[in-house]
């Protein structure tokens, strides 16, 4: 599955990551990637590797939602913010 260019459905999702994009976050066409795989999957359990900032580990945990609930297992080897050790 390739999103070249955003449909109608996914064009406001795309345009307000990328207007709030920050480095190391996913940006919209990530966004807009996730939310057709989440949507044509529909899956019960999703893992991620490398939260980072969590912004993606929560997109998914709302899409899941969307789409009938489920778990997200999110794992970092950091227990912090990776930009502020002084915020877990």
């Amino acid at each position: 599955m390739t999103t070249s260019e955003p449909d109608s459905l996914t064009k406001p999702l795309v345009d307000w990551f990328n207007h709030n994009w920050t480095p190391s976050a996913i940006d919209g066409y990530d966004a807009a990637f996730l939310a057709a795989l989440i949507e044509r999957e529909k899956p019960r359990r999703a893992a991620e590797i490398g939260v980072a900032t969590g912004l993606s580990t929560g997109l998914l945990a709302c899409l899941m939602q969307q789409t009938g609930g489920g778990r997200i297992h999110a794992f970092d080897v950091l227990g912090h913010y990776y930009a502020d050790p002084s915020k877990p």
